[in-house]
């Protein structure tokens, strides 16, 4: 049953309530007897209102006024219109009007409002029925036929004679009640003997004692009080017109307004029967679904209903319709053939609900709402209207409540929506119409059937509206039941009764803790009715639900956008991490913030610690914290000037982490649990308070472990959920709810979740995850810097020491003296050191020392001086242990040979080796990543290889040989340092990434919106970025295992130091530099700035062969190019281009260096742009240094000259750095934060360094671990993608969805409709000048004198979007002949750049081409590229080499060039290298070429000198 879409009916007999949620099911039950009834409902005391008790006694006062004037002074009794005195009604005769019961008998059956909808009594009808009866219950008792007839005959007749006697005695007891309720003596009653009189005296006062009792001991009473209709439906009218009426009245025997202004309906009926059995009559009415209905108990029903709906015209709010069935016990006696009573034996009455607390009373209640509209006749407040208008405001374009009905029911009428259907003419159905819909909305079952398509859309029409009706009342249902549970008038599952069966327990979830707590609840008739359900606890916590029958998640489409501001702000502009979509759940949210700024008092006392908007018919949910909604609501604000909205404060919220632990809590507290720590308001809650709190509850609950299945209906899960939300909360993370984000597409762009890098992921969920990640990678490379500093210099001044000629390297070498050895020279078996005092030089011993007492405290970081003392006694023991990581294979050759000789020693290597290369996960020996995986699973913190304890060390050592490890102490302890290092901080991220998932898991499981593809991208990247796993299918991974060595070496063949390769990228990164500084893509980054800065990175070029030139440290600092965790220990290796040093990756350099070069061109560009670039040098040891005191852009912050205008700009972008720096942890050498006026430590922090490297990466590939998309990690995407990793970057560059990205930096903000630019003023309270300040954003010209004020610069990320699209925007445009927009386009900086880089591209190919072809001229002209190549590679090497560098420069430009030469034969690379290899070995072993010619054709090396090769072969 869908909410409030029917009316329940609930009996209450006192010890037992029974509920009926249909009109049919009460009929049945009133035919049954009912022996005793009684009070069931206590008071409402734990609900608060804003005092609507009073605006209803003001109605009801303007309602008795209006019938007054319009009343005649005559007032006559009726009878019952029926015919039977049993049930009587008093009526207020009013001119032009119809009384309830006579239009009952008359006119407003559903089907033909002409029609009655119960007929008149038929007292030939029931007499005959009645005897009948009789007839066959006195031949059961032995008469024969006749006398049995002549005795039901007699009996009828005399209860026909007592109805008069009855009548009067139902007034008697009626004016008794009237009387007491109005505080009256009780009136004389001569057909009463005292006993009974007394007798009803007494059940009267106990009837108003219990009304008191349940409705509380402030409500009031109206008796008697009479109501008209104020409207009626233009075809009603048309019906009674011609009567001369047009309107309804009655008179409601008891009227109770309870405490918060409910009204409650008593009508009373008299009969010496109960209800269940009101069957004097047998005319019932027949109905389609064959049901039968009593006509007494129908007229009482539809009586009610109409009382109901005119109450609500007039405004008032009713809570429930009430039967009060008084029931007279009589003894008849007959004299002289005259049936007479003899007496009243008992007089016996208590009220039955028949609507608490609905007031819709399902196909009743549609009937007679559309005859008497309710709709139209509720009144908004003043402050209720402002709100809609300045909504409707801020989002014009969005389709408001009430206009869609129209829009809806067009959309049902559309066949090809599936809503109706036509019935099949073999149907045993078809007799009933042709065409057919089901009533979802209403009943959920009841089939509608209709002949023609006409009559199919008026019935269309017709179920709309009444679905619109429901939808305006069932939120009036459900506060009405949340005050009836809160204060005890049920159980607190009732809260779901007339929801369906498949969304009951969600609804309860939602509502548990209020209804269960007895939380207070405001309870006020319109704010309810607009889908506000507030609660607050004692303890000053509020909470909000906004109910809405909208889909939470469907987006609206804005003017210009589908974000918040998308009436006034373009997607490009909008960043989806931090602007929430314009969905529903979203619009619904902002309409509370309106509120709240205009009813702050309450919540500024009772800050709100959650706002949630819920559809409870689809089960979905949508949750935003306090601090997103006061963002958005503020730029929704300064976007919409225009709209007078009032500012909302900060101080009506908690703060986002601090609420979610008190919410934790609270949902512990409904199984009498806790969190284990004290919380108040002087606890400041760190991530570690937080961390302790979620160990505490995986220790005491076992289920919390399994996370694939959370039960997030479940107490524990969901303040396990809460916590992990405010470890969130306190990082900055607001996760979103998303839309058609799918793997493999963004919407129309094809730039989905596995094709883009998670910095510019079309999901801010994932952008989300770039941002902790690269938050990790950045602490990583500090940390390492700051403990590997030392022992970097202590290696560099050991190796001067040793005489060090860089050239020629080898120094790996010179450890091999340090360690223990046997007696024949090979290494002991132990692997470990010597003392230093063994070793020959000063610098070497230092060096020693240092690597020994280094290594020992990463290992124990907390052991003291005495502990370690103790290890350094024992010479075999730990502190002398070298940790343990794979040798490369010319070194485990050299040493496995010594230890074992020549055949064991290589099959050693050789099998070591290949078990190294095909382990798909990265920091761990192959033997060990399954115990890997177990420790990652089963501990907060990442895996570390080096972290063996004695005996598995024992265990390698015996099995590998100690000749396969590594004696390079240098690159051992970079390896180490990373991974300890990363060890370490990773303590910090797994849980944040833990609650990603989770926050991710409910949102999809619980908001009813499935982010299943966000989840499974999101699992794949903390698998493959952070723990560094392997993503592909299982299935797979065998035979990957094997085609990653063929990998690894075929593109060491091809791409191992290529001059091709070298300077064709050379030539296409420059080409890319100077287009987009061109158009200035990042601030700063102009023509200018990059010929500067790639100028200075070539002429420093030759420092670049050890990592201590200026630009490897920034480098290091920035990881702008191949400076993944993973390459930091080979990147750290000094003089690693050494020759006796170099190692496969050295080979790579003629591709790695262009890239480096292009990269840091970019980060010396920006930093020549923005003036820091001389801020940076190295000191006296070669170290890099950052003097902030040089940094243009804070030289006059610095020098304290306030005169100066840029002073506060410099301030304030000062501020923003610092603030950022503390947010993210950093902490000076002595631990503690950074300080106003302490010098930054770097230039830009990681959150802008990132930003460049994101650019960088957006132009020239995502080559690293970190920034490579989930395509290059799977198995097609590795083998397609295996020479074309930057192809992904394209497709983004290309066709990325509009929008803002990764790509944040500190920006001055400006006014969005006058440009102006915004100031932040600083206020703190009057009271205590050093308390909380609160800051405001005004324009700069509102800025007052002796304002604390500096400019407004906050974080903001570059617009960005596809070339493909800004191009298609320019051309639609100049198709369409709009030059206005046109005009707006050209002024538009990002996309007049997109125009310009993609005609760029474009001309700039075709120029290139037009080269090729002056060149070469013939040599090209054929259409097959193997042609073209083999006549290129005859003209000589010179010939061949040029032409390939020139044309390989462009042939990458457009995406689709690239996409094509990926696709052309769809084979993968591999493919081609291993059919290059085995054809070209064919043909040596036949003759048909030489080795050398073999040769050049599969080393990329050599590939240039094919031709000569081949002209000397042909000779």
């Amino acid at each position: 049953m869908q909410l409030g879409s029917n009316c329940e009916y609930v009996l209450d007999l006192g010890n037992e309530v029974k509920r009926f949620s249909s009109e049919q099911e009460l009929d049945l039950f009133l035919k049954t007897q009912i022996d005793e009834m009684g009070e069931a409902f206590s008071a409402i005391d734990k609900t608060f209102s804003v005092n609507p008790k009073e605006k209803t006694k003001k109605i009801l006062e303007e309602c008795a006024a209006h019938i007054k004037s319009v009343s005649k002074s005559v007032s006559k009794p009726k009878k019952d219109v029926i015919g039977n005195p049993e049930d009587f009604e008093m009526i207020e005769y009013i001119p032009e009007s119809i009384g309830i019961t006579e239009f009952i008998s008359s006119y407003g059956l559903d089907s033909d409002w002409t029609q009655p909808i119960t007929p008149k009594f038929d007292l030939k009808g029931w007499q005959k029925m009645a005897i009948d009866e009789y007839v066959e219950a006195f031949k059961k008792k032995g008469m024969s036929e006749e006398d049995a007839k002549i005795e039901a005959q007699n009996t009828v007749q005399s209860m026909i004679d007592t109805w008069p006697e009855l009548t009067e005695i139902g007034n008697e007891v009626h004016a008794i009640l009237e009387d007491l309720i109005n505080g009256e003596e009780p009136r004389a009653t001569p057909q009463l003997s005292e006993t009974l009189r007394q007798s009803v005296i007494a059940q009267a006062n106990m009837f108003i004692d219990g009304l008191k009792a349940k409705h509380g001991k402030n409500c009031e009473f109206y008796s008697e009080f009479a109501i008209q209709s104020k409207e009626l439906d233009p075809n009603m009218q048309e019906i009674l017109k011609k009567l001369g009426k047009n309107s309804l009245n009655g008179r409601i025997d008891l009227l109770v307004i309870d405490e918060w202004g409910r009204a409650h309906i008593y009508d009373y009926k008299v009969s010496r029967k109960i209800p269940g059995n009101w069957n004097e009559t047998s005319n019932a009415i027949r109905r389609e679904k064959d049901w039968w209905h009593s006509t007494k108990i129908r007229n009482a029903t539809y009586q009610q209903a109409f009382y109901n709906v005119m109450l609500q015209q007039w405004g008032v709010n009713v809570a429930s319709c009430n039967i009060v069935p008084i029931k007279l016990d009589l003894t008849y006696e007959n004299a002289e053939a005259k049936a007479t009573i003899k007496s009243i034996d008992k007089i016996n009455f208590e009220p039955i609900a028949s609507s608490i607390p609905g007031t819709t009373a399902g196909a009743v209640y549609n009937n007679v709402s559309h005859i008497v509209p309710v709709a139209s006749a509720i009144v908004e407040s003043e402050t209720f209207r402002r709100i809609k208008e300045m909504h409707h405001e801020y989002f014009p374009s969005v389709v408001r409540s009430e206009e869609r009905a129209s829009r809806d029911a067009d959309y049902l009428k559309d066949e090809h929506n599936g809503f109706w259907w036509k019935v099949n003419e073999s149907s045993a159905y078809r007799s009933k119409g042709k065409y057919c819909f089901r009533e979802q909305e209403l009943s959920g079952k009841n089939l509608v059937y209709a002949d023609t398509k006409e009559q199919l859309f008026e019935k269309i029409d017709k179920y709309v509206e009444d679905v619109k009706k429901i939808r305006a009342s069932e939120l009036t249902d459900l506060a009405n039941l949340v005050v009836e549970i809160i204060n005890g008038n049920g159980d607190w599952k009732d809260i779901s009764k007339n929801i369906s069966d498949s969304k009951k327990y969600w609804i309860e979830n939602q509502f548990k803790k209020y209804l269960v707590q007895k939380w207070n609840f405001i309870y006020d008739p319109e704010l309810n009715r607009a889908g506000y359900f507030i609660f607050s606890d004692n303890a000053g916590h509020t909470e909000i639900i906004k109910v809405t029958n909208k889909a939470v998640f469907d987006e609206n489409k804005l003017s210009m956008g589908t974000s918040i501001l998308g009436n006034t702000t373009e997607d490009m502009y909008i960043d989806r991490k931090h602007t929430l979509s314009s969905s529903n759940g979203n619009l619904e949210l902002m309409e509370v913030m309106l509120y709240l700024s205009e009813n702050p008092e309450f919540f500024e006392k009772n800050p709100i610690t959650e706002i949630r908007c819920i559809n409870p018919w689809y089960a979905q949910e949508t949750i935003v914290t306090g601090s997103q909604l006061v963002k958005n609501y503020r730029d929704l604000r300064r976007s919409n000037p225009k709209v007078k909205s009032k500012d909302i404060s900060t101080n009506i919220f908690w703060d986002d982490h601090a609420a979610m632990i008190y919410l934790a809590n609270s949902k512990l507290s409904l199984i009498g649990e806790s969190l284990v720590q004290e919380i108040n308001p002087e606890i400041e809650f760190t991530q570690d308070w937080i961390n302790a709190e979620i160990k505490s509850l995986r220790g005491r609950y076992d289920k919390l472990s399994k996370t694939d299945s959370p039960d997030y209906t479940d107490p524990v899960w969901q303040a396990y959920l809460y916590l992990q939300r405010a470890q969130l909360a306190l990082n900055g993370i607001r996760l979103q709810n998303e839309i058609n984000i799918g793997n493999w597409r963004s919407g129309v762009s094809p730039t989905g979740l596995n094709i883009s890098s998670a910095q510019l992921s079309p999901s801010a969920n994932i952008r989300f995850f770039a941002d902790v990640h690269d938050q990790y990678v950045a602490e990583v490379r500090q940390k390492i810097v700051k403990q590997g500093l030392a022992m970097q210099e202590a290696f560099k001044a050991f190796y001067e020491e040793h005489g060090q000629i860089r050239a020629i390297g080898g120094e790996a070498n010179w450890f091999r003296d340090w360690f223990k050895q046997n007696p024949d020279g090979t290494l002991h078996k132990s692997f470990t050191l010597k003392e230093p005092s063994e070793i020959q030089g000063a610098k070497a011993r230092k060096a020693l020392e240092m690597f020994l007492d280094t290594m020992w405290h990463i290992r124990h970081p907390d052991t003291s001086d005495e502990e370690t003392q103790r290890a350094k006694e024992d010479l075999y023991g730990e502190y002398y242990q070298v940790p343990l990581t794979e040798a490369v294979m010319t070194k485990q050759l050299k040493e496995s040979i010594r230890e074992e000789g020549f055949f064991k020693g290589v099959w050693r290597s050789f099998k070591n080796k290949i078990k190294e290369v095909t382990t798909l996960a990265d920091g761990v020996f192959a033997e060990d990543v399954a115990l890997k995986q177990e420790f990652e699973l089963n501990n907060a913190r990442l895996y570390n290889k080096f972290e063996l304890s004695n005996s598995q060390r024992e265990k390698k050592l015996t099995e590998h040989g100690t000749g396969s490890f590594e004696t390079d102490l240098e690159s051992v302890f970079n390896q180490a340092l990373v991974a300890y290092v990363k060890q370490d901080v990773s303590k910090k991220y797994v849980p944040i990434f833990n609650a990603m998932r989770a926050g991710l898991v409910y949102a999809s499981q619980q908001g009813g919106n499935n982010l299943q593809d966000v989840i499974t991208a999101f699992d794949k990247m903390v698998k493959s970025k952070f723990y560094g796993e392997n993503i592909m299918d299982k299935n797979l991974q065998g035979i990957y295992k094997v085609l990653a060595v063929m990998k690894s070496a075929f593109s060491t063949l091809t791409l191992g130091l290529s001059v091709r390769s070298f300077l064709r990228e050379i030539l296409q990164g420059t080409w890319i530099g100077l287009s987009r500084s061109g158009v200035e893509v990042i601030d700063g980054v102009n023509m200018k700035t990059y010929i500067k800065g790639a100028t200075h990175v070539i002429q420093e070029a030759h420092k670049n062969i050890t990592n201590v030139s200026l630009l490897q440290q920034l480098n290091a600092l920035y990881g702008m190019a191949n400076y993944s965790l993973n390459n930091i220990p080979y990147m750290r290796k000094s003089n690693f281009l050494g020759i006796r040093n170099w190692s496969s990756d050295t080979l790579f350099l003629t591709a790695s260096s262009p890239d480096f070069q292009h990269r840091m061109a970019i980060l010396v560009a920006k930093m020549m742009g923005d003036g820091c670039w001389e801020a940076h040098s190295l000191d006296e040891n070669g170290n890099l240094k950052y003097d902030m005191s040089k940094d243009e852009r804070f030289k006059i912050y610095l020098s304290g000259d306030t005169s100066n205008e840029q002073y506060l700009y410099q301030k304030a972008l000062y501020d923003a750095y610092l603030e950022e720096w503390n947010r993210i942890g950093y902490t000076k050498e002595d631990g503690t934060p950074l300080q106003a006026n302490d010098p930054l430590p770097q230039a830009y922090p990681p959150k802008e360094g990132q930003r460049l490297k994101n650019h960088a990466d957006l132009l020239y590939g995502h080559y690293d671990d970190e920034s490579r998309s989930l395509l290059n990690d799977m198995f097609l995407g590795s083998l397609f993608m295996q020479y074309k990793t930057y192809v992904t970057a394209k497709m983004e560059q290309w066709t990325m969805k509009p929008g803002v990205y990764n790509t944040e930096h500190i920006k001055q903000q400006y006014d969005e409709t006058t440009g102006e630019e915004l100031w932040m003023i600083t206020e703190y309270p009057e009271e205590d000048q050093t308390g909380i300040p609160s800051r405001r954003i005004v324009k700069k010209s509102e800025v007052k004198e002796g304002d604390l004020a500096q400019p407004y610069m906050t974080w903001q990320g570059d617009p960005m979007e596809g070339i493909a699209q800004g191009m298609w925007g320019f051309i639609k445009t100049i198709w369409n002949r709009d030059w206005t927009e046109l005009d707006k386009m050209w002024k538009d900086p990002k996309r007049r750049a997109d125009l310009i880089l993609g005609l760029h591209d474009l001309i700039f190919m075709s120029v290139i081409a037009l080269l090729l072809k002056l060149l070469f001229g013939k040599l090209i002209g054929e259409d097959d590229p193997a042609q073209v190549a083999r006549s290129i590679r005859d003209e000589g090497w010179l010939t061949q080499t040029s032409y390939n560098i020139l044309y390989g420069s462009v042939q990458d430009f457009p995406v689709w060039k690239v996409i094509s030469s990926m696709s052309r034969d769809l084979n993968p690379p591999l493919w081609g290298s291993v059919e290059r290899l085995v054809s070209s070995s064919a043909q040596v072993i036949t003759g048909d070429a030489s080795l050398a010619y073999a040769v050049t054709q599969n080393v990329g090396a050599l590939r240039e000198f094919q031709g000569y090769v081949k002209t000397l072969q042909d000779e």
